[in-house]
């Protein structure tokens, strides 16, 4: 009898980046705004460009929301994130600033201020690079959440596929079930639960 010819298996659609929890374990050893930024981006899976000219008075802590404006989201229009609890952990450890301030102190130029965070990342995340995070997101996703094809789409803020269910839902931002889809998103990626016992702390804090 002649052996089956086993094929390789493929590999996960989100190998090439380094495990997500190594990743974020390894950030949070890490001092200074330009970490706690890269954990914010790690968690909510953003654009580098979304978090980095974030401003405070963009994010609600009470809710849990971060409003991106329009002029800074990929879809035209101003665009609600929930914040998992690890994330809102995060806010509360950023020295406080004005309402109009960047929420992390980077630099002035935006150019420089991307550039923060690439150096800071490449530097510690060995074998990585910062773009790849939301492909490891979207991979990750996808394997979770294969029946919610939109609200992924959503959590990265791209555009809805055009099928007549995303017709139906143009009005609709689906964020509860985004806001699901994030929380496990960052427990599977920050899986210890320190962010969790130091919101907990603060969040009776909050005005």
């Amino acid at each position: 009898m002649m052996n089956r010819l086993v094929k390789p298996r493929r590999p996960l659609l989100w190998a090439p980046v380094a495990s997500p929890p190594d990743i974020y374990k390894g950030l949070c050893a890490l001092d200074g705004e330009s970490a706690l930024a890269l954990r914010f981006l790690v968690l909510t899976a953003s654009l580098s460009s979304q978090v980095t000219e974030m401003e405070w008075r963009e994010v609600d802590l009470q809710a849990g929301v971060w409003t991106v404006p329009a002029a800074r989201n990929p879809l035209g229009q101003d665009h609600r994130i929930p914040l998992p609890t690890q994330a809102l952990a995060v806010l509360q450890m950023v020295p406080p600033k004005g309402s109009g301030s960047y929420v992390f102190d980077l630099g002035t130029r935006p150019q420089l201020r991307s550039m923060v965070l690439q150096k800071t990342f490449r530097r510690h995340a060995a074998g990585s690079r910062l773009h790849a995070i939301r492909p490891a997101f979207t991979g990750w996703a996808t394997q979770h959440f294969l029946q919610s094809p939109n609200a992924i789409r959503l959590c990265l803020s791209h555009a809805l596929q055009p099928d007549p269910i995303a017709l139906f839902r143009k009005h609709d931002d689906m964020f509860d079930q985004r806001a699901a889809i994030m929380q496990e998103w960052a427990d599977y990626a920050a899986p210890t639960a320190h962010e969790k016992r130091f919101f907990t702390h603060f969040r009776g804090m909050l005005p």
